[in-house]
């Protein structure tokens, strides 16, 4: 559970302190954070708080991923997580039994996952775009 916290960064955007915070994710990322939450998703047995805690995580490092994007203008995090196949993941996440982690997961998927190819150069595309 340590490594889910500290992948759950949760700040203000104070101008002098993002770069902290994104040097911070991107370490978390390099140590495996988004493979951590994967398997966190992915295991039946996973407390739904946890479930919970995971998502936001998510959404926290994608946001971080917006402010360090690609020179195709893709966040590197959302395109790692759906490499290592969360997509169908987060898709599972909404179909679960508590709102919150639906409301969650359709968050994640709608503003990182869910849009048409001759969409690719937008700012939340990474879906068909690798």
């Amino acid at each position: 559970m340590c490594v889910l916290y500290c992948c759950g960064i949760y700040t203000t955007f104070h101008a002098n302190r993002i770069s902290i915070y994104t040097a911070q994710t991107q370490r978390l990322v390099d140590l495996g954070c988004l493979g951590v939450i994967l398997v966190l998703l992915h295991w039946p047995r996973t407390a739904e708080h946890t479930v919970n805690v995971a998502l936001k995580s998510l959404l926290e490092i994608f946001a971080k991923g917006d402010l360090v994007r690609d020179a195709a203008g893709l966040n590197p995090y959302a395109v790692e997580f759906q490499r290592s196949g969360g997509v169908t993941t987060i898709v599972g996440c909404r179909h679960h039994h508590v709102a919150e982690i639906v409301t969650l997961a359709s968050r994640i998927y709608d503003t990182y996952f869910d849009t048409p190819p001759s969409l690719c150069a937008s700012p939340t595309s990474v879906v068909d775009c690798i």
